[in-house]
């Protein structure tokens, strides 16, 4: 980390890097907000715009994770993904797609928005997403063709929110999620 909250703007494009065991990976031990959000395009002299019509696909290339951004336990930082489409992930356990806060005892807020998940593969479960965080929303958004050995396999969320009473811990809106497959037939 930096000290700071931090902004990652991308372009559209394939980013699919060709080595590593994660395509994209981030873990810190601050308490400052990170959001990556793609669909973005040169104006001129500006290096980075939204722009519509725009992607920013991040791919695992079909052998290994896509994303994996985690805080550590005790840090409290918000995690953000927008306008991304993660496929083509696999992982021979969990998580082929996106790992996102999934540590114990990690309660920053975790927010998946606008986002195209699709053909990734796990060995065990969750191969779309697995997250946990404070909060965790995931909204807005396509989970398709992911499979997985196990079940759940377009998604997995976990909350590790200290506060009990906390009424909304997880919001899953507006989402399309089908032709997941999982080998025991119990996808969620």
């Amino acid at each position: 980390g930096n000290g700071e909250h931090d902004i990652i703007r991308l372009q559209g494009g394939l980013y699919e890097p060709t080595d590593g065991g994660v395509a994209f990976s981030y873990n810190t031990p601050e308490n400052f907000d990170l959001e990556v959000v793609g669909g973005h395009a040169p104006l001129g002299p500006i290096p980075c715009v939204p722009a519509l019509g725009v992607t920013t696909v991040l791919s695992g290339a079909g052998n290994r994770r896509v994303v994996q951004f985690t805080g550590q336990a005790g840090t409290s930082g918000n995690i953000t993904l927008r306008r991304l489409t993660i496929r083509n992930g696999f992982s021979a356990g969990d998580a082929g797609g996106i790992l996102i806060g999934n540590t114990s005892g990690f309660t920053g807020n975790v927010l998946l928005e606008h986002l195209v998940i699709r053909n990734n593969t796990a060995g065990t479960f969750g191969a779309g997403v697995v997250g946990s965080g404070g909060t965790f929303t995931l909204s807005n958004s396509l989970l398709t063709l992911n499979q997985c050995g196990g079940s759940h396999c377009a998604a997995s969320v976990t909350v590790n929110d200290p506060d009990a009473t906390n009424a909304i811990l997880t919001r899953i809106i507006g989402n399309t999620v089908a032709i997941n497959t999982c080998s025991d037939d119990a996808c969620t």
